[in-house]
C-alpha cells in the first residue's frame, strides 16, 4: 500500500465530506437528516485491498481525522471534539470486511456498495454506543445524532461508495492496492495444487 498515495486521496475524501455532506443532507426545511459518506468507502476499499495491518491503520486514522473534524455542543458556548469514537467504529468495520474479504466480490461496483453500507452500520451503531455512554458519563456533553440517523447515513453512504468504486479502481496504482492479491488462507503449495 502507497502511504503517500493513500493519504492524498483520504485528504481530498475528507475535504469533499466536510464540504458536501451539508448539501447533500436529506432533511426537509432546516432539519437534520442522513448524509453520505465520503471518506469511509477508501476505508472499506482497504480493507478489501490492502494487507490487515495497513487496512486498521488506515481505518484508525482516517476515523481519527473524522473525529477531530466533528466540533460536538457541550453546555454553555464550548464546543469540543470527542476522540475515539468514530476511529473504533471504523476499526471495527475495517476488520469485520478484512474477515469477509475472501467471499467479496471486489470487482463488483454494487457489491462495494453493500460492503459499504453493512460495514458502515458496524461502525455508526459502534460510534453511537461510545458517543451514548460519554454522553452518560458526562452531562455536559449534548447527546449525540440518533442511532436511526446514523443508520440513514450508512444507507446513504451506498450511492457515494458505488461512484467512488470507479475512482478507486482507476486510482489503485497510485494507491498501492491491487485487487488480485491477499487471498483469505493464502496460496496452497505447489505439491497440493496439482503445480509442478
Amino acid at each position: 500500500m502507497n502511504r503517500l498515495g493513500t493519504f492524498i486521496v483520504g485528504y481530498i475524501l475528507l475535504a469533499l465530506e466536510l464540504s458536501l455532506r451539508p448539501e447533500l443532507m436529506l432533511a426537509s426545511s432546516g432539519g437534520v437528516g442522513p448524509s453520505p459518506l465520503f471518506l469511509f468507502p477508501l476505508v472499506v476499499f482497504a480493507a478489501l485491498n490492502a494487507p490487515l495491518s495497513a487496512a486498521l491503520w488506515t481505518a484508525g486514522l482516517a476515523g481519527l481525522a473524522v473525529d477531530l473534524a466533528a466540533v460536538r455542543p457541550a453546555a454553555g458556548t464550548v464546543a469540543m471534539a470527542t476522540i475515539g469514537p468514530t476511529a473504533l467504529g471504523y476499526l471495527a468495520a475495517a476488520y469485520f470486511v478484512a474477515l469477509l474479504r475472501g467471499m467479496i466480490i471486489k470487482r463488483s461496483a454494487l457489491a462495494f456498495g453493500f460492503t459499504c453500507v453493512v460495514s458502515a452500520i458496524i461502525a455508526q451503531i459502534v460510534a453511537a454506543s461510545i458517543l451514548l455512554i460519554r454522553g452518560l458519563l458526562d452531562a455536559q456533553l449534548a447527546p449525540p445524532p440518533g442511532l436511526w440517523l446514523r443508520l440513514g447515513d450508512a444507507l446513504y453512504t451506498a450511492l457515494t461508495a458505488v461512484v467512488l468504486f470507479y475512482a478507486f479502481r482507476s486510482l489503485a496504482a497510485i494507491l498501492g492496492m491491487s485487487e488480485s492479491g491477499h487471498r483469505r488462507f493464502g496460496d496452497f503449495p505447489a505439491s497440493m495444487s496439482g503445480r509442478r
